[in-house]
């Protein structure tokens, strides 16, 4: 509709008595970031009647439309390929466009389009913290933001720059790679859990240990087997409540690197929620009685990819420890 409200509706009385008072639009345009014109045409609609009731005749073509409202809030962001040389306005802007990965996109701060009411495709989209423990499990398909980064305008006609909202430095000082997260220069990343603190593996020394350094357990948790064999007995006896399989899987998970990407797999993997999850649980209670079932809990899916939970966690629990790091801040194995 084209019309000039004295206030925002505030009701479906309200927005149907607008409505009747305004010409019909049969499409309209959306300035892009290039000064064209983009042409929108209505889909499907709710049609509210007079009394501010809603109306589900959509398909009922030859019913009386009182009003037609548009309801889908569309987001914008913006892909590595749409920060071209001309368009990124800052230095900062063109130092940034590099670590943008292929699946990466930043989202735009000051702008929500309102246009339809039909999605034609979804596109699954997370968002997280490069230097905080906050990645969930995605997959190749799945896009993702970084919270520290968005789009705004810049003073200039259709430019754009990249603005920092909080410290978003990773590394340590030696880091070479300017404490920036860059998964096109380093896609794998190990994190040191007592100094809440990013690494890039090129960047750290190679330890020889086999498992990583834990932060130190609760006086109060209760005492644990020494191994998968003496985990049986004690389970047989009924001294404890979880079989010498689960404690092998849950030593296993125990002693993995909370790493973010994967050798294996060519995306930005990671099962760092889960781990870290597993990581507390021990401290305070030590192994529990159901091993899957506590993976399945925390494994931290993608929203879009809660019907593949049983195949990360496959993967997961079929993980074995490789090379470990020095931490270059505690000198812990990480």
């Amino acid at each position: 509709m084209d019309a000039q409200l004295p206030s925002v509706p505030r009701n479906g009385s309200e927005w149907a008595q607008a409505f009747r008072q305004a010409d019909k639009v049969e499409e309209f345009a959306i300035t892009t970031l290039t000064g064209d014109n983009l042409r929108i045409h209505p889909g499907l609609y709710v049609s509210i009647t007079p009394d501010g009731s809603r109306r589900y005749d959509a398909s009922l073509h030859d019913a009386e439309q009182y009003a037609q409202v548009v309801a889908t809030a569309v987001h914008a962001k913006y892909g590595k390929e749409e920060f071209h040389e001309n368009i990124a306005a800052d230095v900062l802007t063109k130092d940034l466009v590099p670590t943008i990965g292929p699946k990466e996109l930043i989202r735009l701060t000051h702008e929500t389009y309102q246009f339809a009411d039909r999605i034609s495709r979804k596109v699954p989209i997370v968002a997280f913290s490069p230097c905080q423990l906050s990645l969930p499990v995605i997959d190749d398909k799945t896009y993702y933001v970084r919270t520290t980064l968005a789009v705004k305008w810049a003073s200039q006609p259709y430019t754009l720059t990249i603005a920092s909202y909080m410290n978003h430095d990773v590394c340590s000082d030696q880091c070479k790679l300017d404490n920036e997260f860059d998964v096109n220069k380093e896609p794998i990343m190990r994190f040191c859990e007592r100094c809440e603190i990013w690494f890039h593996t090129q960047c750290l020394s190679v330890s020889p240990a086999t498992s990583p350094t834990l932060l130190d357990i609760k006086a109060t948790r209760p005492d644990q087997p020494a191994d998968d064999a003496d985990a049986d007995r004690l389970f047989a006896s009924g001294e404890i409540n979880f079989s010498g399989h689960d404690f092998e899987a849950w030593t296993t998970l125990l002693y993995l690197p909370i790493q973010r990407g994967h050798v294996d797999y060519p995306w930005l993997l990671s099962f760092e929620l889960l781990l870290l999850a597993v990581r507390a649980h021990d401290r305070a209670w030590g192994c529990p009685s159901d091993v899957q079932e506590f993976v399945t809990k925390h494994l931290s899916m993608a929203p879009s990819l809660t019907h593949l939970t049983d195949k990360y966690c496959t993967i997961v629990l079929a993980s074995k420890p490789s090379v470990f790091y020095w931490c270059p801040q505690c000198g812990g194995d990480i």
